[in-house]
């Protein structure tokens, strides 16, 4: 199993954004699209204090994007919100069971419980 990261879609257009998941979905075998979401609120704020520069109208139109996108139920999508799993590690499950892989409560809160910016919050069972 390998993956990337990608957070560029706050600022790709809807057809690129289908253009994109198309690419993906002819040319690698099996793709997983795991589309991990938080509050829009606080995705705008947390880019407020940032300074990346972008419109709150970019963030909304992504999230319409990435909602209609998982809206559409297709079997190699699946969905996670950040606000679940960052107050219960176990919200992950489904996303190992997706993946076929095996879950480990205990690493995966111990890898949740890294500081990975100054406003992470530890993450319980």
């Amino acid at each position: 199993m390998i993956g990337f990261k990608e957070i560029r879609y706050a600022v790709m257009e809807h057809e690129a954004f289908r253009r994109t998941i198309d690419f993906a979905r002819r040319f690698f075998r099996h793709p997983a699209f795991i589309v991990n979401m938080r509050s829009l609120d606080n995705t705008i704020a947390s880019a407020t204090r940032t300074g990346m520069g972008m419109a709150s109208e970019q963030f909304t139109d992504a999230d319409v994007t990435l909602r209609e996108f998982v809206s559409e139920g297709a079997s190699d999508v699946f969905h996670v919100h950040y606000d679940d799993y960052a107050r219960n590690a176990s919200a992950l499950r489904g996303l190992f069971d997706f993946l076929g892989a095996p879950f480990n409560d205990a690493s995966i809160r111990y890898v949740l419980n890294k500081k990975h910016s100054t406003f992470a919050e530890p993450v319980s069972g």
